[in-house]
């Protein structure tokens, strides 16, 4: 039986920890590079804003059902990132959850706000064909 080369099978998609197939790695940096776009290369944490080094968040997580798309993805910074993972009572935690309320044309937003504090921001985004 011929054997597939590992790179041959990261091309076709590695199983997450969800057991659904993630994008191949060629799509997956076109969807991070849209969504920096999207927040013009900056956290979209409206209280941060730093240009450092970004990550692509899963709003809802990829385990617990959260799609690889525009709408369930945001450029964080390393700091904000590492935040979104602390425990719930960490005076320090990040949530970010998407929004679902309904709007004037076919816009979806994002919710942020930080525990034991008054920052609590709502960002909305025009919805765009995916690249």
């Amino acid at each position: 039986m011929r054997r597939r080369s590992p790179l041959r099978r990261q091309r076709r998609g590695r199983r997450g920890v969800s057991g659904r197939r993630s994008l191949a790695p060629k799509a997956w940096d076109t969807l991070k590079q849209a969504v920096f776009v999207r927040e013009a290369h900056r956290c979209a944490v409206p209280w941060c804003r730093k240009k450092a080094a970004l990550d692509a968040h899963h709003v809802l997580k990829r385990s617990q059902g959260g799609a690889d798309a525009m709408d369930n993805l945001v450029a964080l910074d390393r700091g904000c990132h590492d935040d979104t993972d602390r425990p719930l009572n960490h005076r320090r935690r990040l949530t970010v959850l998407r929004l679902e309320e309904p709007r004037e044309g076919d816009f979806y937003g994002f919710w942020f706000f930080r525990s034991g504090t008054s920052l609590d921001t709502k960002v909305w985004h025009k919805r765009e064909a995916p690249p």
